[in-house]
């Protein structure tokens, strides 16, 4: 990667979930929504981001 050789390091916004909990979200979709009680096994951007609320819930500030 062209911008890591230059010494720029990363670029764009940190990741707001962690490798563990990204491994838990791609786990829950590859098993497909019904696994994980959705009536049917078609994924929507909708159910994607519930689960992704699942995987990050919220700290309080």
């Amino acid at each position: 990667m062209t911008w890591m050789r230059c010494g720029l390091g990363r670029l764009g916004r940190t990741p707001r979930l962690s490798d563990e909990q990204l491994a838990e979200l791609e786990t829950a979709l590859l098993a497909g929504s019904k696994a994980i009680g959705y009536g049917t096994d078609m994924w929507t951007l909708t159910r994607v981001a519930d689960n992704q609320a699942r995987a990050a819930p919220r700290t309080s500030a």
